[in-house]
């Protein structure tokens, strides 16, 4: 059988397990099932993470940018240390580009390029690169039935956010 990403299917029980970890953890500090508790809830709060960013990714397919920015600011927001960030700060700066909202885009390209300067999507400038994906909606039916050998779309150029004025790429410190 193939394995499916957890993240993708039904959070409703990894949530209330990372409630239930929280209140053992806050009734039961010193318990010997702590550190177990501990370290689930990390895994939990990853895994919380990774769906609130594929329904992100989701809405970003659908075009509806509005609710993808909102859903990446809520994993920024709720789940701070998770290593689903960079992607979601991802997510907001395209999302907020799309959106013409020029500002609250490079703000989050700033961050991202302050606290994940090895982005994947950075260029050797520092400015972020985003490759245009090809939406099944926008193939012909004679592309779909080959499985993609006739009748390519094209792929538009991808789009590069360069750093704002004024600002210089992070360079850490030795």
């Amino acid at each position: 059988m193939y394995a499916s990403d957890p993240a993708r299917r039904e959070v409703t029980h990894a949530r209330e397990a990372y409630a239930d970890f929280g209140t053992l953890l806050a009734l039961f500090p010193s318990s010997q099932y702590a550190p177990d508790a501990r370290k689930r809830m990390l895994y939990l709060r990853d895994l919380l993470a990774r769906s609130e960013l594929h329904i992100a990714d989701y809405y970003m397919r659908r075009r509806a940018y509005v609710a993808a920015a909102n859903r990446a600011r809520y994993v920024v927001e709720t789940y701070s240390r998770s290593e689903a960030v960079a992607d979601a700060l991802a997510i907001m700066i395209e999302a907020n580009y799309r959106l013409g909202l020029e500002k609250a885009a490079n703000d989050a390209l700033r961050v991202l390029a302050i606290n994940f300067p090895d982005y994947p999507a950075f260029d050797e400038n520092g400015d972020l690169v985003l490759r245009e994906q090809i939406r099944n909606r926008d193939r012909s039916w004679t592309n779909l039935i080959t499985f993609g050998l006739l009748d390519r779309p094209e792929v538009p150029p991808p789009i590069k956010i360069e750093q704002p004025e004024g600002t210089e790429p992070f360079e850490s410190n030795p």
